[in-house]
């Protein structure tokens, strides 16, 4: 198995654990793929993942109907050669939503720890779900509909789940969250709100949530998946593209 492949397998390990801390959600893998859901109205909190490029497009689609029945928005993300996830996605009448999201990965011996920003980084409880949510639908600047689903998440009471909140003279500006699943850690949904960018924040917060989880689960590898804008910051600390999946919607 590939460093990519374990990578793909972690990264469905923790939608569906992340899901599951939801009411309404829920993991599932069969057939090479795999799937999650949250029940928010974000659309990468909602998706379809074909972890081997051999997948069996019967089970991708029993996974995506449980998205669709559930009314969800949602994506289907292929892997490098996927041709025959790619024409089924097609056949559906999905097109592509992101061609290049790349997969990254850093052993977490050889994170590069930005210096200090000497702004606090505070971690947030389950009660405090709902402080992670306003930062990062502001800094991603969307409807406070998309993520409002989001809220009842019991994440960060769970061990494999963490939150981080940076504030600025008492004001949040960058938020983050970060799963578990084996030897590897995740982050998402990194947000900065626009008045507090270009500080450093963002890069400071990833740093320290795989730093928690090390200490925290003995974790050696994390993994990401990077906008354009964020992949020289995630460079920048040490991870490295090993793969570019596209996105179906």
């Amino acid at each position: 198995m590939t460093e990519a492949d374990e990578a793909t397998i972690a990264l469905g390990d923790m939608l569906a654990a992340l899901g599951k801390t939801l009411p309404n959600g829920w993991g599932e893998r069969r057939g090479g793929a795999s799937a999650a859901a949250t029940g928010s109205m974000a659309t990468p909190l909602n998706r379809v993942i074909g972890e081997r490029l051999d997948v069996d497009l019967d089970d991708v689609a029993a996974l995506r109907q449980r998205l669709v029945d559930e009314r969800l928005p949602h994506m289907v993300e292929s892997r490098p050669g996927a041709t025959a996830l790619e024409d089924w996605c097609r056949g559906q009448g999905m097109t592509v939503a992101v061609p290049a999201v790349p997969l990254m990965v850093c052993a977490t011996a050889d994170l590069n720890a930005p210096p200090d920003t000497g702004i606090p980084l505070r971690s947030l409880t389950a009660a405090e779900m709902r402080a992670h949510v306003h930062v990062a639908t502001v800094g991603y600047g969307m409807e406070p509909q998309v993520l409002e689903g989001f809220a009842p998440s019991t994440l960060f009471d769970q061990e494999f789940g963490a939150g981080l909140i940076a504030e600025v003279d008492g004001v949040p500006a960058c938020t983050g969250i970060s799963v578990v699943a084996g030897e590897w850690v995740a982050v998402f949904i990194i947000a900065t709100i626009e008045a507090f960018r270009r500080r450093g924040l963002g890069a400071a917060l990833t740093a320290k949530l795989v730093t928690d989880a090390v200490e925290r689960n003995g974790v050696s590898r994390a993994l990401l998946q990077s906008s354009d804008m964020g992949k020289p910051v995630y460079e920048g600390l040490g991870f490295v593209s090993i793969e570019d999946w596209t996105r179906w919607s």
